[in-house]
């Protein structure tokens, strides 16, 4: 019997716990989204910019190319009515 009164105890702080985990969980969600956010800006280009363009190579062993060496970035112009995707 005394082994039931221990579990209807600790039964009773469950739900107390449970905000604590909820509200532990928001916490870090807000730190963590702070810290990834900082990555990222707002940049305003006009056309003509050059900007640092990744570049996508594909190996080609029949044509002596390899990816692993080729450059990660190339430079390009900026044209206003072309998207580009940007890393930082």
């Amino acid at each position: 019997m005394g082994d039931r009164k221990v579990y209807a105890q600790k039964f009773d702080r469950m739900s107390a716990l449970y905000e604590e985990v909820v509200e532990r969980l928001r916490k870090a969600y807000e730190k963590s989204s702070q810290n990834y956010n900082l990555r990222g800006r707002n940049v305003d280009l006009n056309a003509g910019d050059f900007v640092w363009k990744r570049t996508q190579v594909l190996c080609d062993a029949s044509k002596n190319v390899s990816n692993k060496f080729a450059p990660l970035y190339e430079n390009a112009r900026y044209e206003a009515n072309k998207a580009i995707y940007f890393t930082f």
